[in-house]
């Protein structure tokens, strides 16, 4: 696990939060999972303009981090989407295939409760990272992890996004 901190993080929010919020609003309920996500971009085609602004004022620097900290030359991103979570959503256990690291931008969380949760591969146990808002968490896209689902009126906005 690793954690990067976005420099700007207030700057670029207000800008992420205005283009996410120009997609009509897509939903994610999956038939046979708990899964229910309020807003999303996952299905549908096209990189939308929040992204394009992700990759041009965030993932420049982060890129260069990440290859300085795994020492690679290079790191390529195979997908990327955003979700929305609101009172009562949740996206159950899961991993990510045929991927090497997985990364969560919190562009949004107003409280801690709302933080991926883990199941450590040793034992089961589950586990939080000490994230905030404004932070990249980079994993093993082979751990399990979740969103639970939270009671309050808050919504949490995450930029999700797999590395090859």
């Amino acid at each position: 696990m690793n954690i990067y901190k976005v420099t700007d993080h207030k700057n670029h929010k207000q800008k992420l939060l205005n283009l996410i919020a120009s997609i009509p609003k897509t939903t994610l309920k999956e038939h046979g999972t708990v899964d229910k996500i309020s807003h999303t971009d996952w299905s549908l085609t096209g990189k939308q303009e929040y992204w394009k602004y992700f990759t041009n004022n965030i993932l420049k620097t982060f890129g260069d981090y990440f290859c300085n900290t795994y020492r690679n030359n290079s790191f390529k991103i195979t997908n990327g989407w955003f979700q929305q979570y609101q009172r009562h959503d949740t996206h159950g256990w899961h991993t990510h295939d045929n991927v090497l690291y997985s990364c969560i931008y919190y562009l949004e969380m107003p409280i801690c409760a709302m933080k991926t949760e883990f199941k450590n591969p040793k034992n089961d146990k589950i586990e939080t990272f000490n994230v905030e808002e404004g932070d990249i968490l980079t994993f093993s896209s082979s751990i399990k992890h979740r969103s639970k689902s939270f009671k309050n009126n808050k919504r949490k906005t995450v930029i999700a996004f797999n590395i090859k």
